[in-house]
Protein backbone atom coordinates (compact mmCIF):
# COMPACT_ATOMS: atom_id res chain seq x y z
CA UNK A 1 0.00 0.00 0.00
CA UNK A 2 1.19 3.40 -0.94
CA UNK A 3 0.36 7.08 -0.51
CA UNK A 4 0.46 9.14 -4.56
CA UNK A 5 1.73 12.36 -3.42
CA UNK A 6 1.09 15.45 -6.34
CA UNK A 7 3.89 18.00 -6.64
CA UNK A 8 4.11 21.32 -8.03
CA UNK A 9 6.04 24.77 -6.57
CA UNK A 10 7.08 28.48 -8.53
CA UNK A 11 3.68 28.53 -9.94
CA UNK A 12 3.94 32.20 -10.04
CA UNK A 13 0.54 33.24 -10.36
CA UNK A 14 -0.60 30.93 -12.86
CA UNK A 15 -3.64 28.60 -12.18
CA UNK A 16 -3.63 25.03 -13.79
CA UNK A 17 -6.76 23.13 -14.96
CA UNK A 18 -7.88 20.95 -13.31
CA UNK A 19 -7.45 18.31 -15.61
CA UNK A 20 -3.79 18.96 -15.46
CA UNK A 21 -3.75 17.83 -11.89
CA UNK A 22 -3.08 14.33 -11.28
CA UNK A 23 -4.93 12.51 -9.02
CA UNK A 24 -3.66 11.73 -5.93
CA UNK A 25 -3.89 11.48 -2.49
CA UNK A 26 -1.68 14.79 -1.05
CA UNK A 27 -1.12 17.67 -3.19
CA UNK A 28 2.27 19.94 -2.16
CA UNK A 29 2.64 23.07 -3.60
CA UNK A 30 6.19 24.17 -2.73
CA UNK A 31 6.39 28.53 -2.91
CA UNK A 32 6.11 30.94 -4.60
CA UNK A 33 2.57 30.67 -5.65
CA UNK A 34 3.10 34.31 -6.78
CA UNK A 35 4.65 36.47 -9.18
CA UNK A 36 4.62 39.98 -7.90
CA UNK A 37 7.43 39.83 -4.74
CA UNK A 38 5.86 43.03 -3.70
CA UNK A 39 2.60 43.37 -2.46
CA UNK A 40 1.18 45.02 -5.13
CA UNK A 41 -1.61 43.06 -5.71
CA UNK A 42 -1.13 39.86 -3.74
CA UNK A 43 -4.53 39.09 -2.04
CA UNK A 44 -6.25 39.01 -5.39
CA UNK A 45 -3.86 36.94 -6.53
CA UNK A 46 -3.38 34.88 -3.44
CA UNK A 47 -6.95 33.89 -3.15
CA UNK A 48 -6.85 32.73 -7.28
CA UNK A 49 -4.15 30.23 -6.23
CA UNK A 50 -5.63 29.43 -2.80
CA UNK A 51 -8.83 28.59 -5.00
CA UNK A 52 -7.55 25.46 -7.27
CA UNK A 53 -6.05 24.29 -4.52
CA UNK A 54 -8.87 24.21 -2.30
CA UNK A 55 -11.27 22.82 -5.27
CA UNK A 56 -8.60 19.65 -6.21
CA UNK A 57 -9.60 16.26 -5.01
CA UNK A 58 -6.82 15.76 -2.85
CA UNK A 59 -7.77 14.58 0.70
CA UNK A 60 -4.73 16.96 1.84
CA UNK A 61 -3.32 19.87 0.75
CA UNK A 62 0.11 21.19 2.16
CA UNK A 63 1.27 24.41 1.32
CA UNK A 64 4.62 26.31 1.80
CA UNK A 65 5.00 30.29 1.15
CA UNK A 66 8.64 31.51 -0.86
CA UNK A 67 10.76 34.49 -1.47
CA UNK A 68 8.17 36.12 -3.97
CA UNK A 69 5.06 35.27 -1.09
CA UNK A 70 6.28 38.24 0.71
CA UNK A 71 2.38 38.90 1.64
CA UNK A 72 2.43 35.66 3.72
CA UNK A 73 5.17 36.80 5.97
CA UNK A 74 3.37 40.13 6.90
CA UNK A 75 -0.24 37.97 7.40
CA UNK A 76 1.59 36.11 9.86
CA UNK A 77 4.19 37.90 11.43
CA UNK A 78 2.86 41.11 11.80
CA UNK A 79 -0.69 40.61 13.97
CA UNK A 80 -1.13 44.54 13.44
CA UNK A 81 -1.69 44.47 9.77
CA UNK A 82 -4.42 46.33 8.43
CA UNK A 83 -7.79 43.89 7.80
CA UNK A 84 -9.89 43.38 4.91
CA UNK A 85 -12.52 41.18 2.97
CA UNK A 86 -9.79 39.57 1.31
CA UNK A 87 -7.25 39.46 4.15
CA UNK A 88 -9.62 37.61 5.80
CA UNK A 89 -10.57 35.35 2.83
CA UNK A 90 -6.97 33.93 2.84
CA UNK A 91 -6.73 33.50 6.52
CA UNK A 92 -9.74 31.64 6.29
CA UNK A 93 -8.08 29.43 2.95
CA UNK A 94 -5.40 28.42 5.39
CA UNK A 95 -6.93 27.28 8.46
CA UNK A 96 -10.27 25.68 6.09
CA UNK A 97 -9.34 21.78 7.04
CA UNK A 98 -12.94 20.88 5.68
CA UNK A 99 -10.41 20.99 2.63
CA UNK A 100 -7.84 18.89 3.96
CA UNK A 101 -5.66 22.47 4.02
CA UNK A 102 -2.36 23.06 5.44
CA UNK A 103 -0.23 25.68 5.32
CA UNK A 104 3.08 25.31 7.21
CA UNK A 105 5.99 28.13 8.01
CA UNK A 106 8.64 26.27 10.11
CA UNK A 107 5.87 23.87 11.29
CA UNK A 108 5.19 19.87 11.13
CA UNK A 109 1.84 18.31 10.93
CA UNK A 110 0.39 15.10 10.28
CA UNK A 111 -1.46 13.58 7.48
CA UNK A 112 -2.84 10.21 8.00
CA UNK A 113 -3.70 7.79 4.36
CA UNK A 114 -5.36 4.75 5.12
CA UNK A 115 -4.06 4.46 8.50
CA UNK A 116 -0.62 5.24 7.53
CA UNK A 117 0.56 8.31 9.36
CA UNK A 118 3.18 10.98 7.46
CA UNK A 119 4.89 13.46 9.96
CA UNK A 120 5.66 16.46 7.65
CA UNK A 121 7.49 19.48 8.21
CA UNK A 122 7.07 22.51 5.97
CA UNK A 123 9.47 26.02 6.17
CA UNK A 124 9.55 29.03 3.09
CA UNK A 125 13.33 29.38 3.93
CA UNK A 126 15.75 30.22 0.73
CA UNK A 127 19.47 31.24 0.32
CA UNK A 128 19.10 34.87 -0.38
CA UNK A 129 19.39 36.20 -3.65
CA UNK A 130 17.60 39.54 -3.31
CA UNK A 131 15.77 41.40 -0.41
CA UNK A 132 12.40 39.34 -0.57
CA UNK A 133 10.63 37.22 1.49
CA UNK A 134 12.04 34.37 4.19
CA UNK A 135 15.65 35.00 3.06
CA UNK A 136 18.76 33.64 4.36
CA UNK A 137 22.50 34.63 4.27
CA UNK A 138 24.73 31.82 2.88
CA UNK A 139 26.58 30.03 5.67
CA UNK A 140 24.19 30.96 7.92
CA UNK A 141 22.01 28.52 9.98
CA UNK A 142 18.62 29.08 10.56
CA UNK A 143 17.77 25.92 10.68
CA UNK A 144 18.94 25.72 14.48
CA UNK A 145 17.66 27.71 17.18
CA UNK A 146 19.08 27.76 20.85
CA UNK A 147 21.16 24.97 19.95
CA UNK A 148 18.09 22.28 18.69
CA UNK A 149 17.38 22.01 14.73
CA UNK A 150 13.65 23.21 13.75
CA UNK A 151 12.91 20.45 11.80
CA UNK A 152 11.68 17.55 13.78
CA UNK A 153 14.26 14.64 13.73
CA UNK A 154 11.47 12.36 12.81
CA UNK A 155 10.35 13.70 9.85
CA UNK A 156 9.11 11.92 6.40
CA UNK A 157 8.55 14.48 4.43
CA UNK A 158 10.30 17.23 4.07
CA UNK A 159 9.07 20.11 2.04
CA UNK A 160 11.24 23.17 1.98
CA UNK A 161 11.21 26.33 -1.04
CA UNK A 162 15.04 26.52 -1.44
CA UNK A 163 17.05 23.55 -2.58
CA UNK A 164 19.42 21.35 0.24
CA UNK A 165 22.92 21.70 -1.39
CA UNK A 166 22.37 18.69 -4.36
CA UNK A 167 25.52 16.18 -4.53
CA UNK A 168 24.12 13.88 -6.90
CA UNK A 169 25.62 10.34 -8.34
CA UNK A 170 28.12 10.78 -11.20
CA UNK A 171 26.06 11.52 -14.37
CA UNK A 172 22.77 12.60 -12.76
CA UNK A 173 21.41 16.30 -13.09
CA UNK A 174 22.02 18.53 -10.17
CA UNK A 175 18.67 19.92 -8.73
CA UNK A 176 19.59 22.71 -6.54
CA UNK A 177 21.56 25.06 -9.41
CA UNK A 178 20.77 27.31 -12.63
CA UNK A 179 22.31 30.45 -14.38
CA UNK A 180 20.75 32.57 -11.58
CA UNK A 181 21.71 29.94 -8.76
CA UNK A 182 25.01 28.69 -10.04
CA UNK A 183 26.34 28.03 -6.69
CA UNK A 184 24.13 25.48 -5.78
CA UNK A 185 21.50 24.59 -3.11
CA UNK A 186 21.78 24.68 1.00
CA UNK A 187 24.73 23.35 2.37
CA UNK A 188 23.42 23.80 6.10
CA UNK A 189 20.10 22.30 4.89
CA UNK A 190 21.55 19.26 3.55
CA UNK A 191 23.37 18.57 6.75
CA UNK A 192 19.57 18.39 8.86
CA UNK A 193 18.12 16.23 6.44
CA UNK A 194 16.36 13.55 9.34
CA UNK A 195 17.52 10.03 8.87
CA UNK A 196 13.85 9.31 8.86
CA UNK A 197 13.24 11.57 5.83
CA UNK A 198 11.84 9.98 2.58
CA UNK A 199 11.31 13.00 0.62
CA UNK A 200 12.77 15.82 0.38
CA UNK A 201 10.21 18.31 -1.75
CA UNK A 202 11.56 22.03 -3.39
CA UNK A 203 11.16 24.49 -6.18
CA UNK A 204 12.88 28.31 -6.69
CA UNK A 205 15.62 26.70 -8.70
CA UNK A 206 13.46 26.67 -11.70
CA UNK A 207 15.79 25.31 -14.58
CA UNK A 208 17.03 22.63 -11.93
CA UNK A 209 13.84 20.94 -11.77
CA UNK A 210 13.61 17.09 -11.31
CA UNK A 211 13.73 14.34 -9.66
CA UNK A 212 16.48 12.17 -8.34
CA UNK A 213 17.31 9.06 -5.49
CA UNK A 214 19.74 10.50 -3.10
CA UNK A 215 21.50 8.75 -0.18
CA UNK A 216 22.56 9.71 3.20
CA UNK A 217 25.66 10.55 4.56
CA UNK A 218 27.28 10.55 7.74
CA UNK A 219 27.80 7.95 10.56
CA UNK A 220 24.79 5.74 10.73
CA UNK A 221 23.24 6.72 8.16
CA UNK A 222 24.85 4.87 5.21
CA UNK A 223 22.74 2.85 2.84
CA UNK A 224 19.66 4.87 3.48
CA UNK A 225 18.01 6.99 0.57
CA UNK A 226 15.27 9.99 0.18
CA UNK A 227 13.46 10.92 -2.56
CA UNK A 228 14.53 14.94 -4.21
CA UNK A 229 12.06 16.58 -5.85
CA UNK A 230 12.83 20.33 -7.54
CA UNK A 231 9.33 20.50 -8.33
CA UNK A 232 9.71 23.94 -10.08
CA UNK A 233 6.85 24.72 -13.00
CA UNK A 234 8.23 27.72 -14.47
CA UNK A 235 10.43 27.19 -17.35
CA UNK A 236 12.11 30.07 -18.09
CA UNK A 237 15.63 30.44 -16.46
CA UNK A 238 14.24 33.47 -14.32
CA UNK A 239 16.05 36.20 -14.24
CA UNK A 240 18.38 35.41 -17.04
CA UNK A 241 14.67 34.96 -19.34
CA UNK A 242 11.18 36.44 -19.20
CA UNK A 243 9.00 34.17 -18.01
CA UNK A 244 6.38 32.58 -20.80
CA UNK A 245 2.77 33.92 -20.41
CA UNK A 246 1.34 30.87 -19.95
CA UNK A 247 4.19 27.72 -20.23
CA UNK A 248 4.35 25.44 -17.06
CA UNK A 249 6.27 22.17 -16.71
CA UNK A 250 3.62 19.23 -15.34
CA UNK A 251 3.70 18.24 -11.92
CA UNK A 252 5.68 15.67 -10.36
CA UNK A 253 4.30 12.67 -8.58
CA UNK A 254 5.74 9.89 -6.60
CA UNK A 255 3.84 6.88 -4.43
CA UNK A 256 5.58 6.37 -1.18
CA UNK A 257 5.13 3.23 0.39
CA UNK A 258 3.67 2.72 3.79
CA UNK A 259 5.96 -0.06 4.45
CA UNK A 260 9.23 0.44 3.37
CA UNK A 261 8.72 4.28 2.79
CA UNK A 262 9.99 4.18 -0.57
CA UNK A 263 9.62 6.75 -3.36
CA UNK A 264 8.48 5.50 -6.45
CA UNK A 265 8.40 8.36 -9.24
CA UNK A 266 5.08 8.06 -11.16
CA UNK A 267 5.86 9.33 -14.90
CA UNK A 268 3.17 11.68 -16.31
CA UNK A 269 2.44 9.34 -19.09
CA UNK A 270 1.37 6.77 -17.21
CA UNK A 271 -1.03 9.41 -15.47
CA UNK A 272 -2.38 10.76 -19.06
CA UNK A 273 -2.68 14.08 -17.29
CA UNK A 274 -1.92 16.15 -20.40
CA UNK A 275 -4.23 16.30 -23.49
CA UNK A 276 -1.86 16.76 -26.60
CA UNK A 277 -3.67 20.19 -27.35
CA UNK A 278 -2.07 21.06 -23.73
CA UNK A 279 1.34 20.75 -25.23
CA UNK A 280 3.53 23.57 -26.31
CA UNK A 281 4.91 22.26 -29.75
CA UNK A 282 7.41 19.30 -29.01
CA UNK A 283 9.31 21.71 -26.57
CA UNK A 284 10.37 18.92 -23.67
CA UNK A 285 12.80 20.71 -20.57
CA UNK A 286 15.81 18.52 -19.99
CA UNK A 287 13.82 16.49 -17.05
CA UNK A 288 11.48 15.24 -19.67
CA UNK A 289 8.81 16.86 -17.67
CA UNK A 290 5.85 17.86 -20.21
CA UNK A 291 5.27 21.57 -20.84
CA UNK A 292 1.79 22.58 -20.54
CA UNK A 293 -0.55 25.80 -20.84
CA UNK A 294 -1.92 27.44 -17.84
CA UNK A 295 -4.11 29.93 -17.44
Amino acid sequence: MSTRIVMISDTHSRTPRISQIPNGDVLIHAGDLLQDPQGIKTYQDEIKQLDWIKNASHSFKVVIGGNHDSFLGHLYNNPLAPDSAAKKAIQDAFSDTNHGFRYLQDEACEIVVRGHTWRVFGSPKSLKGNTYAFQHEPGTDPWMTDGKCIIPYNTDILIVHGPPLDLPPIGSQFLDRDQANPSGGDEKLASHIPIACKLVVCGHVHSGAGIGLRHHKGTGKEGRSWMLVNAAGVVSHYPAEPYEEDEMRSFRVVDLDHLTGLAKEIVWQDLKMVQPDLMAGNEMPANNSPVVRMS
